[in-house]
């Protein structure tokens, strides 16, 4: 990779970062476990914002992290990343998939140019279905996709009735992970039954996981963050569990992009004697009240959206932005996977020598991270592990 390519494919992971940790604001406002793919979400954006025009790609370049990115374009940026991640798997240490694919009207004439960019930068063809006289038919097509991209865990991720036969675009992005931790955990050290304190009031029952090696970790006062890291060290899972089970609200207030990355610059090795929970997440969002309260309401506007640049024959405006993601943590490793579907329509501090103790029996953030280029894959906050 060129010193130019790294430089732009950082900046990509940047400004996905910085994507996160917006949205994280407001999805994240709902009590409860979540977990999402801010990379997927951010790959199927930038797709997208190749065919707005005016104000419309404005918006959705700054709510992509426009600000975040230097000395580059938005776009390079992205594609940079996109490329990136799509060699991941040549290590042979982890699985790492995405895929982009649109899904076009059959006979919709969509602009050249705009394939074009679409194909060149995110390696997303056009294949197209027929969603004016078939609209069920294409939706089972689609999901199928899916499913195959994401390794089946994502079966549907566009349910009954969200197609709709004026439906002209959908734009697809699957992401799927699994990688094998560097230290697996030992199974016979795994006790059921153990506490798992959801509230100060409130105990759940978790299988507890347990192992003690050399990681990477760090304190800042509000939290202990640990690094566990997967096989071949190219990807991690990042955990910030904080002091008090019921500072978790205080935690994702002081956490941004910026603060993130300084926690992973101030990561440290010592051995540490980790009690982390087994657990399984599923999440289904559907995002358009999120990224237009971020600042890209045109795009959702029947009357002022700009989606000229994807065709010339009708005006479009994106009618939903639907986002499925599923992890499963073991003793193992982890698995996880994540899918997007964009749809446009007409308008219409210890000593060193001692073993540090890392107890996750209380809620706490978790981000499975691309080491290489700092992207964020997955992000969670598991608060209940029997929900």
């Amino acid at each position: 990779m060129t010193e130019s390519n790294f430089a732009a494919m950082r900046a990509g992971a940047s400004a996905s970062n910085h994507f996160a940790f917006a949205l994280h604001a407001h999805v994240g406002a709902e009590p409860g476990n979540t977990f999402y793919s801010p990379t997927s979400l951010s790959l199927a954006l930038a797709m997208t914002a190749l065919g707005a025009r005016g104000e419309s790609q404005a918006q959705l370049e700054r709510v992509l992290g426009l600000d975040a990115v230097r000395e580059t374009t938005l776009q390079k940026a992205y594609t940079a990343l996109s490329g990136h991640l799509a060699t991941a798997n040549k290590s042979g240490n982890v699985e790492l998939r995405t895929a982009n694919r649109l899904w076009g009207q059959r006979g919709f004439e969509f602009l050249p140019p705009f394939l074009e960019a679409t194909s060149t930068h995110y390696g997303a063809s056009l294949e197209e279905v027929d969603f004016a006289r078939n609209t069920e038919a294409a939706r089972q097509h689609i999901n199928r996709w899916v499913s195959q991209q994401t390794g089946e865990r994502i079966p549907e991720l566009i349910g009954k009735g969200m197609l709709e036969d004026l439906t002209r675009l959908v734009l697809t992005n699957a992401i799927y992970f699994r990688g094998v931790w560097q230290e697996p955990f030992d199974p016979d050290l795994t006790e059921d039954g153990q506490p798992f304190h959801v509230s100060a009031d409130r105990t759940a029952t978790v299988s507890m996981m347990r192992q003690t090696e050399w990681y990477r970790q760090t304190d800042d006062g509000i939290a202990q963050w640990l690094e566990l890291p997967y096989k071949g060290g190219e990807t991690a899972m990042l955990i910030a569990l904080p002091k008090r089970v019921e500072d978790l609200a205080r935690l994702e207030a002081s956490l941004d992009a910026n603060v993130l990355e300084k926690r992973i610059f101030k990561l440290t090795g010592r051995e540490v004697a980790v009690s982390l929970p087994k657990f399984k997440m599923a999440t289904t969002l559907q995002l358009q009240g999120a990224l237009s309260g971020m600042g890209m309401p045109l795009a959702f506007d029947p009357a002022l959206a700009d989606f000229s640049g994807m065709t010339a024959r009708e005006r479009l405006n994106l009618s939903a932005v639907l986002h499925q993601a599923n992890l499963d943590v073991n003793e193992e490793g982890t698995e996880a996977a994540a899918a997007t579907a964009m749809m446009a329509v007409p308008t219409a501090a210890l000593l060193e020598n001692e073993v540090l103790e890392f107890n996750a029996d209380h809620p706490f953030l978790f981000f499975i991270r691309d080491t290489w280029s700092g992207a964020v894959l997955f992000q969670g906050r598991l608060v209940d592990p029997e929900a």
